[in-house]
């Protein structure tokens, strides 16, 4: 038996999932301490010559219970993420990986809570653990496809080959809108452009369309069409009047199309939503 590995124990008649969390040996006899998923803790005398143990290491289980215990793992790790809690969901999803090495969510979940603390490196490599696994993961795509978006130039071709992998399994509204940030690094604004177009007609959130809107009406004004930007930073404004970055580039877009008139009223309003936010 090893530290930090999955195990049953039997409590009564039941078999419960539980984590060995230390273990004291003594010739054939150990003193082991296990954890189970709502925090107890327990310690069990265990004899390598008892012919009915109270606890079963991993190698003794059947399938089942494997499957049963790396379940319990998993959607604990999960809560624990929900709650901001990743380093115990990093180290949950570990132990879930330990039980099922080739399981390919495990290695998306545990990438996923070291993206949310700048584990970058880490994330890497679990995202590409789990595209080996299961080379359908689009998510596991899109999120090393962000990675490569951070490290910089020498490897945006590669963020783009891998959401366009994903693109080619599934059409999301997330995988549109990341491949138009790639091709703004890239500066194929015109592509960028079709691609925020593609993800605002896949949008059914109003957070989500308001983020492509603004990504969109950007490029549209490094492209010089101040007139398609100022409509998407509009249609922003009318979605969240308080939109203060968005009052603001069209007063900046009317004042460059020479509407001074327009530039002030939208000015005046950027104003307002400052003092309503305060």
């Amino acid at each position: 038996m090893t530290k930090g590995v999955g195990c049953k124990v039997l409590l009564g008649s039941v078999w419960e999932t539980a984590t060995i969390e230390a273990i004291y040996t003594a010739g054939d006899r150990h003193d082991i301490t296990v954890a189970f998923p709502d925090g107890r803790l327990m310690r069990i005398e265990y004899d390598e010559r008892d012919p009915e143990p109270k606890i079963k290491a991993i190698d003794n289980l059947t399938v089942e219970e494997i499957v049963e215990l790396y379940q319990a793992i998993n959607t604990e790790a999960m809560a624990a993420g929900e709650r901001g809690q990743f380093e115990s969901a990093i180290e949950m999803f570990t132990r879930a990986i330990n039980l099922s090495p080739n399981a390919p969510l495990a290695y998306y979940h545990r990438g996923s809570m070291k993206l949310a603390i700048d584990d970058n490196d880490g994330a890497h490599n679990d995202f590409s653990v789990c595209i080996v696994l299961n080379p359908d993961a689009t998510g596991a795509l899109r999120n090393r496809a962000i990675l490569y978006l951070r490290r910089g130039l020498m490897e945006y071709q590669e963020a783009l080959d891998d959401i366009n992998t994903a693109l080619a399994l599934t059409k999301g509204m997330d995988l549109y809108e990341t491949r138009g940030a790639v091709h703004v690094k890239m500066q194929n604004y015109t592509d960028a452009i079709k691609d925020f177009t593609s993800a605002l007609r896949l949008s059914d959130d109003e957070r989500d369309t308001i983020h492509i809107l603004m990504n969109r009406a950007a490029v549209y004004a490094l492209c010089g069409d101040s007139e398609s930007a100022y409509r998407d930073y509009h249609r922003v404004t009318q979605a969240d009047p308080l939109a203060y970055q968005a009052w603001i580039k069209m007063s900046d877009l009317a004042s460059k199309m020479n509407r001074p008139r327009q530039a002030w009223l939208d000015r005046f309003a950027a104003e307002r939503c400052k003092i309503s936010l305060n």
